[in-house]
């Protein structure tokens, strides 16, 4: 137990030094980079908890109890954990992209924070979106290693994937200033999680690489619909139809999820009692 857990809190140490990091390298940029990292950080960090702490915290004993005995069913319990938290992101990012700085100025724009403030800050969300999704899903893959008693390689993963990241912040912010430093965040994460599917992969075989392709495909255009569609109803309504809109998205995301045959709505239903 004590081999296992020293790599996972050596790991820890390092990597939690990421938000000291952060603001060292704002710190060289103009007045207020500290402030909408921050803000942007602290968003994405509330969403990503949402998301998958819930996911993450209920399906590991399944993961744990299948991964030395029944390699298939561990596999399935995976796939499907990772699929209905792929459905949740594609959702939640099209909430950000269409209705992130509305949400954010109800939320923040009071006092000395203005509509200026809020424009940077929802560029800011943006620009770490990378960060949710590979955060988001790369917690699930982590926890794949976890079942297997494996501390080490996400360990591993996570201190290669920091420090490089500390090299693309560096560029990211001589670039874009505190947008590059949230790029070089998201692409980061992105490489952890890229590297977390090749071992799991080349270790376990735990994707129907065919499947997913083409799975993603269709997430993609859903949300690129999804996100055309709303643009407009957004374009074409005031914000004191917000409720309208926002519902709207979220009949168009679910219909076209059905359609892409990645949800079935008559079942959803049915067990809601609707």
């Amino acid at each position: 137990l004590i081999k296992s857990t020293i790599p996972l809190m050596g790991g820890n140490i390092y990597s939690k030094s990421d938000i000291l990091v952060n603001n060292l390298i704002a710190s060289f940029l103009p007045s207020g980079s500290i402030s909408y990292l921050g803000y942007g950080q602290r968003i994405i960090s509330s969403i990503l908890r949402v998301n998958v702490s819930g996911l993450a915290i209920t399906n590991f004993p399944k993961m744990s109890e299948n991964a030395n005995i029944d390699l298939e069913k561990f596999q399935t319990i995976t796939i499907a954990v990772l699929k209905y938290l792929s459905l949740i992101l594609s959702l939640t990012i099209i909430v950000i992209l269409l209705f992130g700085k509305l949400i954010i100025s109800f939320i923040f724009e009071h006092g000395a924070f203005n509509e200026t403030d809020t424009i940077k800050v929802t560029f800011t969300v943006w620009a770490l979106l990378g960060v949710l999704v590979a955060g988001a899903l790369g917690t699930i893959l982590a926890n794949c290693f976890y079942a297997f008693g494996d501390t080490k390689t996400p360990t591993l993963i996570g201190i290669i994937g920091y420090t490089l990241g500390i090299i693309f912040k560096i560029i990211g912010a001589k670039i874009y200033g505190y947008i590059g430093v949230a790029f070089g965040m998201s692409l980061y994460y992105l490489f952890n999680l890229s590297l977390e599917i090749i071992i799991l992969q080349k270790k376990i075989h735990l994707f129907n690489l065919p499947l997913i392709f083409r799975n993603f495909f269709k997430i993609s255009m859903v949300i690129l619909t999804t996100l055309v569609l709303g643009n407009f109803i957004n374009n074409t309504f005031s914000n004191k139809f917000f409720i309208f809109n926002f519902a709207f998205v979220v009949g168009i995301y679910l219909f076209m999820c059905h359609l892409m045959g990645l949800i079935n709505i008559k079942t959803i239903m049915l067990k809601i009692n609707f």
